[in-house]
């Protein structure tokens, strides 16, 4: 019996994942609160694919006095949003358009917010985002892609991807 390492073939790849919000911030309630900014950059093979973000996990920490509703993801300067679901302490965003989606050796930026409240009396109350799992071949990482002709759910790069600002 031969074993041959797992290997897939992409036209196009994830080269970064960084936090582009400071490292501190203030922990602000209120409706349309910005709460992250992530920035993803990549590139193609060839001018005739694209490669894009489809979707991504974010994981959620915060003290139990925290509140968060109305999770949803835009561009710096973009009109189109894309709502947000949450399950447990994990975020994600599905069906990210090219406007947020598409990628450049800059870096996208994604932009996230969300309606915060905060228990009166939380004591230290405080918010971070991440990207955490980069994923492998065998197991899905926190961030989906297409180079335009495949699906991918990984990305090439060390896990955790990026840690947001850190509200306080």
């Amino acid at each position: 019996v031969s074993v041959y390492p797992r290997s897939q073939t992409a036209l196009g790849t994830i080269t970064a994942v960084t936090n582009v919000g400071p490292a501190i911030g203030v922990l602000a309630t209120g409706d349309d609160q910005l709460l992250a900014q992530f920035s993803i950059a990549g590139r193609n093979s060839s001018s005739l694919n694209q490669s894009k973000v489809t979707s991504v996990e974010f994981q959620v920490s915060k003290s139990p006095g925290v509140t968060v509703t109305n999770w949803y993801l835009k561009t710096l300067n973009g009109v189109q949003r894309v709502n947000c679901t949450v399950s447990g302490t994990v975020m994600s965003c599905s069906d990210l358009p090219e406007e947020i989606g598409l990628l450049t050796t800059t870096g996208r930026e994604m932009r996230l917010y969300g309606t915060v409240e905060v228990t009166a009396g939380t004591q230290n109350p405080f918010l971070q985002i991440g990207i955490n799992r980069s994923g492998d071949i065998s197991e899905a990482g926190a961030i989906r892609w297409t180079d335009g002709a495949g699906q991918f759910t990984w990305v090439p790069l060390q896990s955790p991807l990026a840690n947001g600002t850190m509200l306080r």
